[in-house]
């Protein structure tokens, strides 16, 4: 895939090793240029919706990975443990979390295990 062929199917190469260890071979592949390709099936799948990550919302299903980079940075340690466990009733057993390089869930009651920095999975129920 190119950049010019289908902008929405990139993912920045910069995500590259969580999007890796998290999803493997099955999700995405290498495009030119070093550019994650994200495979059709997955982008069917996507859905972008605004929700106020503090207050109440409840989704309709349990996914295998939450993106949340560089959100958590902004919230005292309470509430980020508060949003973190919010989170991870919406991820499947052994799901993902990904957060930013500079985000840390360290010392925090979430019931996630760190794989990798940025990289957790929830443990089986």
């Amino acid at each position: 895939f190119s950049d010019a062929e289908d902008p929405m199917r990139v993912v920045n190469v910069q995500l590259r090793e969580q999007a890796e260890a998290a999803i493997k071979d099955k999700v995405a592949t290498m495009g030119i240029d070093e550019v994650l390709a994200v495979k059709q099936p997955i982008i069917d799948r996507i859905q972008f919706k605004n929700v106020n990550l503090l207050g109440n919302y409840s989704l309709s299903e349990q996914f295998e990975v939450i993106f949340c980079r560089n959100m958590m940075i902004y919230f005292d340690r309470p509430t980020q443990e508060q949003l973190v466990q919010r989170l991870s009733q919406f991820l499947v057993p052994n799901g993902y979390l990904l957060i930013g390089h500079s985000e840390s869930l360290n010392g925090l009651n979430i019931g996630l295990r760190c794989l990798k920095p940025s990289i957790y999975q929830k443990e089986k129920a």
